[in-house]
């Protein structure tokens, strides 16, 4: 008997579920991991930057739209200095202010001539 029939709602089969494959490391486009990480004051700059080649992601320019990783090593070069960061975490969500330096650690911070 169908719906129309019985005057009852449409009873819906479960399906059992797909086998999925492992949980992969999450990943975060470099231009919104730069400016989450309050590394850059804006996203449209930090894209600026990756595209001038100033952004280094394992020591290789990168463009913006990389998938950064935790456990990556971003080089910054801005205002006479390079900052060598290690990415800790790439949050789900947007961390608080508060909260955006534990997504990376400082590994180094030179000072260049211009």
């Amino acid at each position: 008997m169908g719906d129309a029939e019985t005057g009852r709602p449409g009873e819906f089969r479960r399906v059992a579920p797909s086998p999925r494959r492992p949980l992969a490391a999450p990943q975060m486009r470099l231009d919104i991991f730069l400016k989450l990480s309050r590394l850059v004051p804006r996203r449209t700059l930090a894209q600026q930057m990756c595209e001038a080649g100033v952004v280094k992601v394992n020591g290789l320019r990168a463009k913006s739209a990389h998938e950064v990783r935790a456990a990556d090593l971003l080089s910054i070069r801005q205002r006479g200095r390079i900052t060598t960061v290690r990415v800790l975490i790439v949050p789900s969500k947007p961390p608080s202010k508060r909260e955006a330096p534990s997504l990376y650690e400082t590994i180094s911070v030179e000072s260049i001539e211009i």
